[in-house]
Protein backbone atom coordinates (compact mmCIF):
# COMPACT_ATOMS: atom_id res chain seq x y z
CA UNK A 1 0.00 0.00 0.00
CA UNK A 2 2.89 2.41 0.84
CA UNK A 3 4.64 1.36 -2.56
CA UNK A 4 1.03 2.34 -4.27
CA UNK A 5 0.36 5.52 -2.70
CA UNK A 6 4.43 7.08 -3.20
CA UNK A 7 3.61 5.76 -7.23
CA UNK A 8 1.06 7.59 -6.90
CA UNK A 9 1.78 11.24 -5.31
CA UNK A 10 4.10 12.09 -8.20
CA UNK A 11 1.69 11.08 -10.87
CA UNK A 12 -0.98 13.49 -9.53
CA UNK A 13 1.40 16.54 -8.87
CA UNK A 14 2.45 16.38 -12.45
CA UNK A 15 -1.47 16.25 -13.55
CA UNK A 16 -2.08 19.28 -11.50
CA UNK A 17 1.07 21.38 -12.93
CA UNK A 18 -0.17 20.49 -16.16
CA UNK A 19 -3.77 21.77 -15.89
CA UNK A 20 -2.49 24.95 -14.05
CA UNK A 21 -1.71 27.60 -16.85
CA UNK A 22 1.65 29.93 -17.07
CA UNK A 23 1.61 32.37 -13.85
CA UNK A 24 1.45 35.84 -14.70
CA UNK A 25 5.33 37.43 -14.93
CA UNK A 26 5.48 40.13 -12.08
CA UNK A 27 6.81 43.28 -13.42
CA UNK A 28 10.02 43.09 -11.42
CA UNK A 29 11.01 40.17 -13.26
CA UNK A 30 10.33 41.63 -17.25
CA UNK A 31 13.91 42.45 -18.31
CA UNK A 32 14.45 45.59 -20.40
CA UNK A 33 13.96 45.40 -24.45
CA UNK A 34 15.28 47.59 -26.71
CA UNK A 35 13.78 50.48 -29.02
CA UNK A 36 14.01 48.06 -31.59
CA UNK A 37 11.03 46.02 -30.23
CA UNK A 38 9.09 48.89 -31.62
CA UNK A 39 10.50 49.29 -34.93
CA UNK A 40 9.56 45.85 -35.37
CA UNK A 41 6.28 45.38 -33.93
CA UNK A 42 4.77 48.59 -35.55
CA UNK A 43 5.81 48.55 -38.80
CA UNK A 44 2.69 46.86 -40.34
CA UNK A 45 0.63 49.45 -38.78
CA UNK A 46 2.71 52.60 -39.49
CA UNK A 47 5.34 54.64 -40.97
CA UNK A 48 8.83 56.03 -39.84
CA UNK A 49 10.13 58.76 -40.54
CA UNK A 50 12.98 61.67 -39.26
CA UNK A 51 11.33 64.50 -37.21
CA UNK A 52 13.83 67.25 -37.90
CA UNK A 53 13.06 68.31 -33.75
CA UNK A 54 12.04 64.72 -32.32
CA UNK A 55 14.00 62.13 -34.06
CA UNK A 56 12.48 59.24 -35.68
CA UNK A 57 8.73 59.54 -35.27
CA UNK A 58 5.74 57.03 -36.27
CA UNK A 59 2.11 57.50 -37.60
CA UNK A 60 -0.52 55.29 -38.33
CA UNK A 61 -1.96 53.82 -41.44
CA UNK A 62 -5.48 52.99 -42.19
CA UNK A 63 -6.97 55.57 -39.75
CA UNK A 64 -10.16 56.90 -40.67
CA UNK A 65 -9.83 61.11 -41.60
CA UNK A 66 -11.37 61.97 -37.36
CA UNK A 67 -9.14 59.57 -35.89
CA UNK A 68 -7.30 61.01 -32.80
CA UNK A 69 -4.73 59.30 -30.29
CA UNK A 70 -7.02 57.70 -27.18
CA UNK A 71 -10.48 57.83 -28.84
CA UNK A 72 -10.32 53.95 -29.93
CA UNK A 73 -11.22 52.43 -26.64
CA UNK A 74 -12.34 53.08 -22.90
CA UNK A 75 -11.03 54.11 -19.23
CA UNK A 76 -10.59 51.31 -16.43
CA UNK A 77 -9.72 52.30 -13.19
CA UNK A 78 -6.99 49.60 -11.56
CA UNK A 79 -5.90 49.44 -7.77
CA UNK A 80 -2.14 49.32 -9.14
CA UNK A 81 -1.90 52.07 -11.71
CA UNK A 82 -4.92 54.20 -11.14
CA UNK A 83 -6.60 54.95 -14.49
CA UNK A 84 -5.90 52.75 -17.33
CA UNK A 85 -6.78 53.03 -20.80
CA UNK A 86 -7.47 49.98 -22.70
CA UNK A 87 -6.86 50.74 -26.75
CA UNK A 88 -8.66 48.25 -29.65
CA UNK A 89 -6.53 49.13 -31.62
CA UNK A 90 -3.33 46.82 -32.50
CA UNK A 91 -0.78 49.66 -31.56
CA UNK A 92 -2.09 50.72 -28.42
CA UNK A 93 0.09 48.50 -26.55
CA UNK A 94 3.08 50.92 -27.71
CA UNK A 95 1.26 54.27 -28.47
CA UNK A 96 -0.81 55.13 -25.41
CA UNK A 97 2.05 53.53 -22.47
CA UNK A 98 5.27 54.52 -24.09
CA UNK A 99 6.41 58.05 -25.39
CA UNK A 100 4.28 60.87 -26.37
CA UNK A 101 1.85 62.58 -28.72
CA UNK A 102 2.22 65.49 -31.06
CA UNK A 103 0.90 67.23 -34.53
CA UNK A 104 3.19 67.80 -37.59
CA UNK A 105 2.24 69.40 -40.53
CA UNK A 106 3.10 67.26 -42.75
CA UNK A 107 1.95 63.85 -41.30
CA UNK A 108 -0.43 64.96 -38.48
CA UNK A 109 -0.41 62.76 -35.39
CA UNK A 110 2.81 61.31 -35.08
CA UNK A 111 4.08 59.36 -31.64
CA UNK A 112 7.69 60.27 -30.13
CA UNK A 113 8.76 56.98 -28.73
CA UNK A 114 9.96 56.75 -25.03
CA UNK A 115 11.54 54.41 -22.71
CA UNK A 116 8.64 55.01 -19.26
CA UNK A 117 6.08 52.86 -19.18
CA UNK A 118 2.21 54.64 -17.61
CA UNK A 119 -1.21 53.78 -17.36
CA UNK A 120 -1.70 56.60 -20.06
CA UNK A 121 0.01 59.71 -20.77
CA UNK A 122 -2.70 62.02 -21.10
CA UNK A 123 -4.09 65.38 -19.25
CA UNK A 124 -7.64 65.49 -17.63
CA UNK A 125 -10.07 68.27 -17.37
CA UNK A 126 -13.24 67.56 -15.51
CA UNK A 127 -16.35 69.81 -15.17
CA UNK A 128 -19.85 69.50 -14.23
CA UNK A 129 -21.07 67.94 -17.02
CA UNK A 130 -17.89 67.23 -19.31
CA UNK A 131 -14.85 64.99 -18.70
CA UNK A 132 -12.14 65.50 -21.34
CA UNK A 133 -8.71 64.57 -22.02
CA UNK A 134 -5.79 65.13 -24.24
CA UNK A 135 -2.12 63.53 -24.92
CA UNK A 136 1.16 65.46 -23.55
CA UNK A 137 3.43 66.64 -25.68
CA UNK A 138 6.72 65.47 -26.12
CA UNK A 139 8.48 68.10 -23.81
CA UNK A 140 6.75 65.78 -21.08
CA UNK A 141 8.98 62.54 -21.84
CA UNK A 142 11.37 63.19 -19.04
CA UNK A 143 8.98 63.77 -16.03
CA UNK A 144 7.49 60.34 -14.95
CA UNK A 145 7.51 60.95 -11.41
CA UNK A 146 8.65 64.67 -10.59
CA UNK A 147 5.23 66.19 -11.93
CA UNK A 148 4.48 69.82 -12.46
CA UNK A 149 1.02 71.22 -13.14
CA UNK A 150 2.43 73.55 -15.77
CA UNK A 151 3.12 70.45 -17.99
CA UNK A 152 -0.27 70.22 -18.54
CA UNK A 153 -1.82 73.80 -19.06
CA UNK A 154 -2.83 72.62 -22.47
CA UNK A 155 -4.77 75.76 -23.01
CA UNK A 156 -2.97 77.59 -25.87
CA UNK A 157 -5.01 77.86 -29.45
CA UNK A 158 -2.85 75.14 -30.93
CA UNK A 159 -3.88 72.72 -28.32
CA UNK A 160 -7.26 73.51 -28.17
CA UNK A 161 -8.26 71.04 -31.06
CA UNK A 162 -6.58 67.93 -29.65
CA UNK A 163 -8.52 68.03 -26.16
CA UNK A 164 -11.85 65.47 -26.16
CA UNK A 165 -14.77 66.15 -24.24
CA UNK A 166 -17.61 63.66 -23.48
CA UNK A 167 -20.60 63.90 -21.32
CA UNK A 168 -19.46 62.86 -17.65
CA UNK A 169 -21.89 60.47 -17.29
CA UNK A 170 -20.69 58.48 -20.29
CA UNK A 171 -16.63 58.51 -19.30
CA UNK A 172 -16.53 54.91 -18.15
CA UNK A 173 -18.58 53.56 -21.78
CA UNK A 174 -16.78 50.74 -23.93
CA UNK A 175 -17.01 53.25 -27.05
CA UNK A 176 -16.59 56.31 -25.61
CA UNK A 177 -15.44 57.81 -28.92
CA UNK A 178 -19.03 57.77 -30.09
CA UNK A 179 -20.26 60.25 -27.47
CA UNK A 180 -17.43 62.49 -28.21
CA UNK A 181 -18.20 66.44 -29.09
CA UNK A 182 -16.97 67.88 -31.86
CA UNK A 183 -13.57 69.45 -31.64
CA UNK A 184 -14.88 72.85 -32.79
CA UNK A 185 -16.33 73.03 -29.26
CA UNK A 186 -13.69 72.70 -27.23
CA UNK A 187 -12.71 76.29 -26.51
CA UNK A 188 -16.32 76.65 -24.56
CA UNK A 189 -15.57 73.14 -22.81
CA UNK A 190 -12.20 74.80 -21.80
CA UNK A 191 -13.73 77.86 -20.30
CA UNK A 192 -16.09 75.30 -18.01
CA UNK A 193 -13.76 72.71 -16.96
CA UNK A 194 -10.45 73.18 -14.91
CA UNK A 195 -7.30 70.74 -14.54
CA UNK A 196 -7.52 68.24 -12.56
CA UNK A 197 -4.01 66.62 -14.03
CA UNK A 198 -2.36 64.30 -11.09
CA UNK A 199 0.28 61.66 -11.39
CA UNK A 200 2.19 60.03 -8.66
CA UNK A 201 5.17 56.94 -7.72
CA UNK A 202 2.72 54.09 -6.93
CA UNK A 203 4.49 50.89 -5.69
CA UNK A 204 4.88 49.55 -9.24
CA UNK A 205 5.71 52.77 -10.79
CA UNK A 206 3.74 55.46 -12.66
CA UNK A 207 -0.01 55.84 -10.65
CA UNK A 208 -2.58 58.04 -12.78
CA UNK A 209 -5.02 59.65 -9.92
CA UNK A 210 -6.26 62.96 -11.73
CA UNK A 211 -9.89 61.90 -11.25
CA UNK A 212 -11.20 60.98 -7.52
CA UNK A 213 -12.94 57.37 -7.72
CA UNK A 214 -15.25 58.31 -5.47
CA UNK A 215 -16.05 62.08 -6.60
CA UNK A 216 -16.79 60.11 -9.59
CA UNK A 217 -18.51 57.32 -8.04
CA UNK A 218 -21.57 60.29 -6.82
CA UNK A 219 -21.64 62.16 -9.76
CA UNK A 220 -22.67 58.77 -11.82
CA UNK A 221 -24.92 56.85 -8.85
CA UNK A 222 -23.14 53.86 -9.24
CA UNK A 223 -19.79 52.21 -7.92
CA UNK A 224 -16.96 51.47 -9.84
CA UNK A 225 -15.24 48.18 -9.75
CA UNK A 226 -11.66 47.87 -10.07
CA UNK A 227 -10.08 45.91 -12.73
CA UNK A 228 -6.85 43.96 -11.79
CA UNK A 229 -3.59 43.63 -13.60
CA UNK A 230 -1.94 40.88 -15.33
CA UNK A 231 1.56 41.37 -16.41
CA UNK A 232 2.26 39.32 -19.84
CA UNK A 233 5.58 39.12 -21.58
CA UNK A 234 4.14 39.50 -25.11
CA UNK A 235 3.12 42.31 -26.28
CA UNK A 236 0.38 40.60 -28.73
CA UNK A 237 -1.93 39.64 -25.64
CA UNK A 238 -2.28 42.54 -24.44
CA UNK A 239 -5.75 43.79 -23.69
CA UNK A 240 -8.85 42.72 -21.43
CA UNK A 241 -9.11 38.97 -20.43
CA UNK A 242 -12.44 37.06 -21.46
CA UNK A 243 -14.40 37.94 -18.06
CA UNK A 244 -13.45 41.73 -18.32
CA UNK A 245 -12.34 41.89 -14.88
CA UNK A 246 -9.20 41.59 -15.66
CA UNK A 247 -6.46 43.67 -18.25
CA UNK A 248 -3.15 42.12 -19.88
CA UNK A 249 -0.44 45.02 -19.63
CA UNK A 250 3.07 44.86 -21.10
CA UNK A 251 5.14 47.23 -19.25
CA UNK A 252 9.25 46.46 -19.59
CA UNK A 253 11.49 49.21 -19.84
CA UNK A 254 12.84 50.16 -23.32
CA UNK A 255 16.37 50.82 -23.42
CA UNK A 256 16.61 54.25 -25.75
CA UNK A 257 19.41 53.46 -28.45
CA UNK A 258 20.54 55.81 -30.53
CA UNK A 259 22.52 53.65 -32.99
CA UNK A 260 19.21 52.12 -33.92
CA UNK A 261 16.83 52.95 -36.76
CA UNK A 262 14.06 51.25 -38.08
CA UNK A 263 14.46 48.74 -41.25
CA UNK A 264 13.80 50.48 -44.78
CA UNK A 265 10.84 48.60 -45.69
CA UNK A 266 8.93 50.37 -42.39
CA UNK A 267 10.22 54.14 -43.58
CA UNK A 268 7.88 56.56 -44.63
CA UNK A 269 7.94 56.78 -48.76
CA UNK A 270 6.66 60.19 -50.63
CA UNK A 271 3.18 58.81 -51.33
CA UNK A 272 2.47 57.70 -47.74
CA UNK A 273 0.26 60.74 -46.63
CA UNK A 274 -2.85 60.41 -43.68
CA UNK A 275 -6.12 60.47 -45.02
CA UNK A 276 -7.19 63.40 -42.89
CA UNK A 277 -6.34 66.79 -43.61
CA UNK A 278 -3.94 68.60 -42.11
CA UNK A 279 -4.57 71.67 -39.87
CA UNK A 280 -1.40 73.75 -39.82
CA UNK A 281 -3.27 75.82 -36.70
CA UNK A 282 -2.87 72.46 -34.63
CA UNK A 283 0.89 72.84 -34.91
CA UNK A 284 2.75 74.26 -32.14
CA UNK A 285 5.30 77.12 -33.07
CA UNK A 286 8.35 75.20 -31.78
CA UNK A 287 7.38 72.07 -33.95
CA UNK A 288 6.99 74.59 -37.36
CA UNK A 289 9.97 73.67 -39.75
CA UNK A 290 10.12 77.72 -40.92
CA UNK A 291 10.70 78.62 -37.56
CA UNK A 292 13.97 76.75 -36.83
CA UNK A 293 17.06 78.77 -37.41
CA UNK A 294 20.01 76.97 -38.19
CA UNK A 295 23.12 77.65 -35.53
CA UNK A 296 26.36 78.82 -37.44
CA UNK A 297 29.23 76.64 -36.06
CA UNK A 298 32.33 78.73 -34.21
CA UNK A 299 35.36 79.37 -36.62
CA UNK A 300 38.11 81.54 -37.40
CA UNK A 301 37.14 85.46 -37.87
CA UNK A 302 37.39 85.49 -41.38
CA UNK A 303 39.12 88.96 -41.11
CA UNK A 304 42.14 87.69 -38.87
CA UNK A 305 45.19 87.25 -39.91
CA UNK A 306 46.86 84.56 -39.58
CA UNK A 307 50.13 84.22 -37.45
CA UNK A 308 52.37 83.46 -40.37
CA UNK A 309 51.19 85.77 -42.92
CA UNK A 310 53.88 88.32 -43.41
CA UNK A 311 53.09 91.86 -42.16
CA UNK A 312 52.77 94.19 -45.28
CA UNK A 313 55.27 97.17 -45.29
CA UNK A 314 54.53 100.54 -44.18
CA UNK A 315 54.57 102.57 -47.11
CA UNK A 316 51.53 100.31 -48.41
CA UNK A 317 49.40 100.61 -45.01
CA UNK A 318 46.81 102.12 -47.68
CA UNK A 319 43.22 100.06 -47.54
CA UNK A 320 41.54 100.47 -51.00
CA UNK A 321 37.99 101.70 -50.80
CA UNK A 322 36.32 99.28 -52.18
CA UNK A 323 37.57 96.94 -48.61
CA UNK A 324 37.13 99.93 -46.33
CA UNK A 325 34.57 99.05 -43.37
CA UNK A 326 30.86 100.38 -44.43
CA UNK A 327 32.15 101.44 -48.17
CA UNK A 328 29.41 98.70 -49.43
CA UNK A 329 26.85 100.15 -47.12
CA UNK A 330 27.76 103.81 -48.01
CA UNK A 331 27.38 102.68 -51.45
CA UNK A 332 23.85 101.14 -50.87
CA UNK A 333 22.95 103.99 -49.36
CA UNK A 334 24.41 106.53 -52.06
CA UNK A 335 22.04 104.69 -54.97
CA UNK A 336 18.57 105.23 -52.42
CA UNK A 337 19.95 108.82 -51.33
CA UNK A 338 19.18 111.84 -53.39
CA UNK A 339 21.87 113.50 -55.61
CA UNK A 340 22.37 116.38 -52.37
CA UNK A 341 23.90 113.45 -50.19
CA UNK A 342 28.04 114.20 -49.83
CA UNK A 343 29.75 111.37 -49.66
CA UNK A 344 31.64 110.12 -46.53
CA UNK A 345 35.02 111.02 -48.27
CA UNK A 346 34.30 114.81 -49.51
CA UNK A 347 36.74 117.19 -50.18
CA UNK A 348 35.92 120.95 -49.47
CA UNK A 349 36.16 122.66 -52.56
CA UNK A 350 39.72 124.57 -52.85
CA UNK A 351 41.68 122.01 -51.35
CA UNK A 352 44.10 119.79 -53.37
CA UNK A 353 44.18 116.52 -53.56
CA UNK A 354 46.25 113.79 -55.19
CA UNK A 355 44.53 112.16 -57.53
CA UNK A 356 45.40 108.64 -59.16
CA UNK A 357 44.33 107.97 -62.52
CA UNK A 358 42.28 104.38 -62.82
CA UNK A 359 41.36 101.96 -65.54
CA UNK A 360 38.49 103.80 -68.15
CA UNK A 361 39.61 107.45 -66.86
CA UNK A 362 38.05 109.98 -69.29
CA UNK A 363 41.14 111.56 -69.54
CA UNK A 364 43.81 110.63 -72.69
CA UNK A 365 46.41 108.61 -72.59
CA UNK A 366 48.93 111.29 -73.40
CA UNK A 367 47.67 113.07 -70.69
CA UNK A 368 47.76 110.36 -68.62
CA UNK A 369 51.48 109.40 -69.17
CA UNK A 370 52.50 112.71 -68.71
CA UNK A 371 55.87 113.32 -66.59
CA UNK A 372 55.44 115.23 -63.19
CA UNK A 373 55.22 118.77 -63.85
CA UNK A 374 54.30 121.33 -61.65
CA UNK A 375 50.82 121.82 -60.82
CA UNK A 376 48.28 123.60 -62.66
CA UNK A 377 44.69 124.91 -61.75
CA UNK A 378 42.20 123.94 -64.24
CA UNK A 379 39.12 125.45 -63.70
CA UNK A 380 35.86 124.19 -65.57
CA UNK A 381 32.16 126.35 -66.00
CA UNK A 382 29.69 123.95 -63.82
CA UNK A 383 26.84 123.00 -65.44
CA UNK A 384 23.61 124.88 -64.56
CA UNK A 385 21.40 122.53 -62.17
CA UNK A 386 18.74 123.20 -59.86
CA UNK A 387 19.22 124.99 -56.25
CA UNK A 388 18.31 121.83 -54.24
CA UNK A 389 20.27 119.34 -56.30
CA UNK A 390 23.95 119.97 -56.41
CA UNK A 391 26.19 117.32 -58.02
CA UNK A 392 28.40 115.28 -55.48
CA UNK A 393 32.03 115.66 -56.18
CA UNK A 394 33.21 111.79 -57.05
CA UNK A 395 34.70 109.61 -54.30
CA UNK A 396 38.78 109.30 -54.24
CA UNK A 397 39.97 106.26 -55.23
CA UNK A 398 43.17 104.17 -54.67
CA UNK A 399 44.03 101.21 -55.79
CA UNK A 400 46.16 98.49 -54.28
CA UNK A 401 49.98 99.64 -54.16
CA UNK A 402 51.24 96.85 -55.96
CA UNK A 403 49.15 98.41 -58.86
CA UNK A 404 49.91 101.74 -58.13
CA UNK A 405 51.19 104.40 -60.97
CA UNK A 406 53.95 107.04 -60.08
CA UNK A 407 52.69 109.83 -58.03
CA UNK A 408 51.85 112.72 -60.10
CA UNK A 409 52.04 116.44 -58.36
CA UNK A 410 48.87 117.46 -56.89
CA UNK A 411 46.25 119.16 -58.69
CA UNK A 412 44.04 122.10 -57.15
CA UNK A 413 40.57 120.89 -57.33
CA UNK A 414 38.03 123.27 -59.54
CA UNK A 415 36.53 125.47 -57.34
CA UNK A 416 33.45 125.68 -57.47
CA UNK A 417 31.08 129.02 -57.95
CA UNK A 418 29.28 130.45 -55.47
CA UNK A 419 25.81 130.07 -57.26
CA UNK A 420 25.07 127.13 -59.11
CA UNK A 421 23.26 129.20 -61.43
CA UNK A 422 24.06 130.49 -64.87
CA UNK A 423 24.72 134.56 -64.23
CA UNK A 424 21.70 136.21 -65.87
CA UNK A 425 22.52 138.12 -69.29
CA UNK A 426 23.49 141.49 -69.23
CA UNK A 427 21.17 143.95 -71.06
CA UNK A 428 21.61 145.07 -74.08
CA UNK A 429 23.81 148.50 -74.58
CA UNK A 430 22.58 151.08 -75.94
CA UNK A 431 24.21 154.48 -77.72
CA UNK A 432 23.44 157.67 -76.38
CA UNK A 433 22.16 160.02 -79.24
CA UNK A 434 25.07 162.26 -80.75
CA UNK A 435 24.53 166.41 -79.49
CA UNK A 436 22.71 168.30 -82.59
CA UNK A 437 25.31 171.59 -83.28
CA UNK A 438 24.05 175.10 -82.07
CA UNK A 439 24.32 178.26 -83.84
CA UNK A 440 26.65 180.75 -82.85
CA UNK A 441 27.98 178.33 -80.28
CA UNK A 442 31.44 177.30 -80.00
CA UNK A 443 32.56 173.75 -79.17
CA UNK A 444 32.73 173.10 -75.58
CA UNK A 445 36.87 173.81 -74.27
CA UNK A 446 38.54 170.73 -74.36
CA UNK A 447 39.98 169.99 -71.24
CA UNK A 448 44.13 170.11 -71.70
CA UNK A 449 46.08 169.38 -68.93
CA UNK A 450 47.47 172.46 -67.48
CA UNK A 451 50.17 174.35 -69.46
CA UNK A 452 53.32 176.24 -67.98
CA UNK A 453 52.68 179.54 -69.70
CA UNK A 454 55.66 180.93 -71.77
CA UNK A 455 57.08 184.91 -69.73
CA UNK A 456 55.92 187.56 -71.73
CA UNK A 457 58.54 189.59 -73.92
CA UNK A 458 59.93 192.86 -72.80
CA UNK A 459 58.72 195.52 -75.99
CA UNK A 460 55.44 194.94 -74.88
CA UNK A 461 55.24 196.64 -71.67
CA UNK A 462 57.73 199.65 -73.15
CA UNK A 463 55.67 200.04 -75.71
CA UNK A 464 52.49 200.52 -73.42
CA UNK A 465 54.74 202.94 -71.10
CA UNK A 466 55.72 205.36 -74.08
CA UNK A 467 52.00 206.04 -75.14
CA UNK A 468 51.38 208.41 -72.39
CA UNK A 469 54.33 210.65 -72.76
CA UNK A 470 53.34 211.01 -76.43
CA UNK A 471 49.84 211.64 -75.63
CA UNK A 472 51.42 214.30 -73.22
CA UNK A 473 53.56 215.98 -75.75
CA UNK A 474 50.68 216.67 -77.99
Amino acid sequence: MRKLLAALVPALIATGAMNLGPAATPASAQSAVSISLFYQQLAPHGRWFQHPRWGWAWFPLGVGADWRPYSRGNWVWTDEYGWYWVSDEPFGWATYHYGRWTYDEAYGWVWIPGGTWGPAWVAFRYGDDEIGWAPLPPETIGASYDWDAAYTDLTASYYVPRWLFVPRRHFLSHRVYAYAAASSRNGDFIGRTRNVTRYERGRRGVFNRSLEPRRLEAALGRRIVAARINTVSNPRRVGPDRSNRAVNVFRPEVRMTRDAAPPNSARALPRDRPRAAIRRDEVAPSDRRDSRRITPQPGPSPTARPPYAPRPPASSQITPRSQQPGARREHDLRRAAPESMPPANAVPPGVAQPRTPLPGDHRGRDERAAPPGPSRTVTRPAAPRPPAAAAPPAPQRSVPPSFAHPPQPPRVAPSAPPQHRAPPAPPPRVQPPAPRPQPHAAPPPRQAPPQRQAPAKSASPLKKQEEPKGSGSR
